[in-house]
């Protein structure tokens, strides 16, 4: 019979799903649509840097294929 489980093991548990639900903060460095040239795919521009810096500006940002 096994012993119970370490609390420490069920708190890291915890704390891993919780951040596989939240999910990636969302910059553009680490969306789909953002080239290696630093441009937007979506927006066929380059984003202001002040916009690149601050996580969850954009509502087009994708990490998936969207199929």
């Amino acid at each position: 019979m096994r012993h119970e489980k370490p609390k420490a093991l069920i708190a890291h548990e915890k704390m891993m799903r919780e951040l596989l639900d939240k999910g990636p903060p969302k910059f553009c460095y680490n969306c789909m649509n953002y080239s290696g040239d630093g441009r937007c795919g979506v927006f066929d521009m380059e984003p202001p840097e002040e916009f690149t810096q601050v996580a969850n500006q954009c509502d087009e940002w994708t990490m998936e294929p969207p199929f």
